[in-house]
């Protein structure tokens, strides 16, 4: 007899079980966003909790400095915390986390590039001792 409850074994190793729990994640990160753009400040601290070492990381790699790092890391929730309301949800929390984290990253390494570019173009102005006493 022909059992048609039991799965052959080669397609029970093709079902993968990391994309169900990633989905159900996705999907409590949704929520998260929503109880955010409701003012909640525990799904805040709940959703920084799960997302701030993988866009810590990626950042320090972009910008390669700590301190500029954490900083725009604080820039990318605080953000979360005032456009929660406007996540359409056409993209995963994570993507639309790290997508605002590329964007200040992108905009951080402009400034740092502007700043070092107009510090080369000012002439360097060293007086020496023997100059200075020469004037006064």
């Amino acid at each position: 007899m022909l059992n048609v409850f039991s799965r052959p074994k080669s397609a029970v190793a093709a079902v993968p079980a990391v994309p169900a729990a990633t989905a159900r994640d996705a999907s409590s990160d949704a929520i998260l966003v929503n109880r955010i753009a409701a003012g909640d400040k525990l799904a805040m601290q709940a959703l920084f909790a799960g997302h701030q070492t993988p866009v810590y990381r990626w950042l320090l790699r972009f910008v390669r400095d700590e301190t500029l790092a954490e900083d725009i890391l604080s820039e990318v929730f605080l953000d979360v915390w005032r456009q929660a309301g406007r996540f359409e949800g056409r993209s995963s929390v994570s993507t639309w986390l790290m997508s605002i984290a590329r964007f200040k990253a992108l905009s951080a390494r402009r400034r740092r590039a502007l700043t070092q570019q107009t510090t080369r173009k000012q002439p360097c102005k060293r007086r020496t001792v023997a100059s200075f006493c020469a004037k006064h």
